[in-house]
């Protein structure tokens, strides 16, 4: 069976890092909203007036690869269960199994996010399910 592995974690947890091993060891393609962010020069910008058409490119793209019976990683922050349901509903819908990796370290993250605000995202994270997935509702 296909698997599609959903990450875990604030930035600088370890999550692409811990995605790079397992894109090896399952021969799965990573699939990271963060991608979208980064300009023709190579720099990330990230521009939060974005956030929401680059998170719909990211799941198009992990369903075309689903499509072709591909394994897919999802390295996002996914910190709330409403976050992950649509990838949650396209994993059903192509026959996935759905495996949830949680990352807790305390890395320098690559993104220059504020450490009061990674503490603040440690904060929100709640336990992921693909049951608490299915019923969540985005709070705003």
């Amino acid at each position: 069976m296909s698997r599609m592995i959903l990450m875990q974690g604030p930035s600088g947890s370890g999550k692409s890092s811990v995605a790079k091993r397992l894109s090896v060891v399952h021969n799965a393609v990573i699939c990271s909203t963060d991608d979208y962010f980064f300009a023709d020069d190579g720099n990330y910008v990230f521009d939060p007036t974005k956030l929401g058409e680059n998170h719909t490119m990211n799941l198009e793209r992990a369903c075309y690869f689903m499509a072709a019976g591909v394994d897919v990683i999802i390295d996002n922050t996914n910190l709330a269960n409403w976050e992950i349901r649509p990838y949650v509903e396209a994993a059903n819908k192509f026959g996935y199994e759905i495996e949830i990796v949680r990352c807790n370290g305390n890395f320098q993250n690559i993104h220059g996010v504020p450490q009061d605000r990674v503490e603040l995202m440690r904060t929100r994270m709640e336990d992921l399910s693909v049951e608490a997935a299915l019923v969540a509702v985005r709070p705003f």
